[in-house]
């Protein structure tokens, strides 16, 4: 299964959520046809151990992947709000130094009269 790429902005952690949850059912779909062949003396208590932890990992990795996303998804925003952040900043020192002078002027103008 091939994901997008999780540093692509575009990427929804929605698509991505959706993607892995089909992965996922397919995964059981697979697990419950492998269920039906299986006669009750074909397998140990070993067998049965394993399995379930197989049965695990798909979460696990479903997990991993949803924080990933969820990760990836915050810090683009964050980035963005970074970058806004440095243009109203640019923007406060530049009306800071237009109210200096401003200032300046006017006490110039004060002390003449």
């Amino acid at each position: 299964m091939e994901l997008p790429s999780i540093l692509d902005w575009k990427t929804d952690s929605g698509d991505v959520a959706k993607m892995m949850h089909d992965a996922t059912m397919k995964q059981i779909g697979r697990v419950k046809e492998l269920m039906v062949k299986l006669k009750p003396g074909d397998y140990s208590a070993w067998d049965l151990i394993v399995f379930a932890y197989l049965q695990l990992i798909p979460g696990a990795l479903n997990a991993n992947v949803h924080a990933t996303v969820k990760v990836a998804e915050v810090l683009t925003h964050i980035q963005i709000l970074s970058i806004r952040l440095e243009w109203l900043t640019k923007w406060l020192i530049a009306l800071t130094l237009a109210l200096i002078f401003l200032t300046i002027a006017l006490l110039v103008a004060t002390i003449r009269h």
